[in-house]
């Protein structure tokens, strides 16, 4: 069976389903028309400060909307995401963003403290940092600010996006994070969904719970897989501890 790059991924299912769940993030529910519209608006505006082929973007986010929307929209324009884990602290997330050559952060505003460290200790200017949450942004662009300012048309030349450009790196128990390169060429990434969809008997119906930090490669894989057969993923929305 041939099956080309338009048959699949989250454009194709934002004119097939547009009002299908793509997302279920806490009490928030995404429909595949709405994700798609915001990751070619995020897509857009990486695109904008020089992002493309090869470039690193780093997150230092919560399970959340927004990590979703950042996976797909790098993943769209050929760029490569580096997850940072939100338990690391500044040393480690100033380490990683160098080591990748990331272009941009985008990081939680709880995440604060360790970020600004981490920040100030690059020595970069703050326009390179994009701030999520209702309190942003604190320094910085705020993420909505950013999004708003570009079209929800899909952009020039998109691939199928997915999330498979992803630079992971190790837990660093012999020293210092190693970094390992996971490209796939984004003119193929479909054949690679497919693949995995088929592999694991996915279809439409189906539902896939994010039980893990997606930082972490394990949780995100069934979310790759999505992007052919237009199934929803669900993952518990970020709380805050109440502080007694």
């Amino acid at each position: 069976m041939t099956v080309t790059p338009d048959a699949v991924g989250l454009a194709h299912h934002a004119r097939t389903c547009p009002d299908k769940p793509a997302l279920i993030v806490g009490d928030a529910r995404v429909s595949y028309a709405r994700l798609n519209a915001r990751v070619n608006q995020l897509a857009r505006a990486l695109r904008r400060v020089g992002v493309g082929p090869g470039s690193g973007v780093a997150a230092v986010l919560h399970n959340s909307v927004e990590w979703f929307e950042l996976l797909n929209a790098v993943g769209k324009i050929g760029a490569q995401l580096v997850p940072v884990g939100y338990r690391l602290k500044a040393p480690e997330i100033a380490y990683m963003i160098t080591d990748s050559g990331a272009r941009v952060i985008i990081g939680a505003a709880d995440l604060r403290t360790e970020i600004d460290r981490a920040v100030d200790d690059l020595g970069g200017p703050d326009r390179a940092l994009w701030t999520v949450g209702a309190d942003t942004p604190w320094r910085g662009r705020a993420y909505e600010d950013v999004l708003a300012d570009e079209s929800e048309d899909e952009p020039a030349e998109a691939h199928v996006g997915g999330g498979f450009n992803v630079l992971m790196y190790t837990s660093g128990t012999t020293g210092r994070p190693k970094g390992i390169d996971r490209a796939v060429d984004p003119s193929a990434a479909h054949l690679t969904l497919l693949g995995i969809a088929n592999l694991w008997g996915l279809d439409a119906t189906d539902v896939h719970l994010v039980a893990g930090p997606l930082y972490h490669t394990a949780s995100r894989m069934p979310r790759w897989a999505n992007r052919c057969w237009r199934w929803s993923s669900c993952a518990p929305g970020h709380r805050r501890r109440r502080q007694t």
